[in-house]
């Protein structure tokens, strides 16, 4: 019976590994969104949507209706289709 608890307890501590290296690397990546976040004084939430919002204006090609699609998201209404630029 002993065995069978050491098996499981390994295996929780592989899987525990495993969750530990992912939640990392998602902090790794907030990782300037964090530090805008605390230079203006905001939440982690609010930057990373301000910054969703300028990237997608500041796509070359599109103009500024092209995020409607992301800002009703945002918003949780439904997706705009598609902006078709000649």
């Amino acid at each position: 019976m002993l065995r069978v608890e050491a098996k499981a307890l390994a295996d929780l501590k592989i899987e525990k590994a495993a969750f530990e290296g992912e939640r990392r690397k998602v902090e790794a990546g907030l990782g300037p969104v964090r530090y805008l976040a605390t230079l203006l004084g905001a939440d982690n939430e609010a930057i990373l949507r301000w910054f969703i919002l300028v990237v997608a204006l500041a796509r070359p090609g599109r103009g500024p209706f092209a995020a409607g699609g992301f800002v009703s998201a945002m918003r949780g209404g439904a997706a705009a289709p598609p902006c078709r630029t000649p």
